[in-house]
């Protein structure tokens, strides 16, 4: 997974700053939102870590699944991401449909 952070004055330009971090999932839970994309075809799967609603100290921390180089990894449907969270070793305990995404709970088998 990749963690995103953006942080800094949103009113003032260039200064705001944003860097990732690749790092390994290894917690027996693991929960996680899934979300269509801008595009329609597509879905994200990620999670808000630390969110503000200040324009001048902005910070949001989120993270999203990738592949081992760093990309993000877009699933086609619903089913793949959850074909792909089984092959990784993550049983599905919890799933909400809320209006923007679909949370998931997964545990390690």
């Amino acid at each position: 997974m990749k963690t995103i952070s953006s942080i800094g004055n949103a009113k003032i330009a260039n200064t705001m700053k944003t860097t990732s971090k690749i790092t390994v999932v290894n917690s027996d839970d693991f929960d996680i939102g899934l979300y269509l994309q801008a595009n329609q075809t597509d879905y994200l799967a990620q999670k808000t870590l630390e969110e503000s609603n200040s324009p001048e100290n902005f910070r949001y921390v989120f993270f999203v699944i990738t592949d081992v180089k760093g990309n993000n990894i877009h699933f086609k449907t619903t089913t793949e991401f959850l074909e792909f969270m089984v092959k990784h070793g993550y049983e599905m305990k919890d799933q909400k449909k809320l209006e923007s995404c679909t949370e998931y709970t997964f545990k390690k088998q």
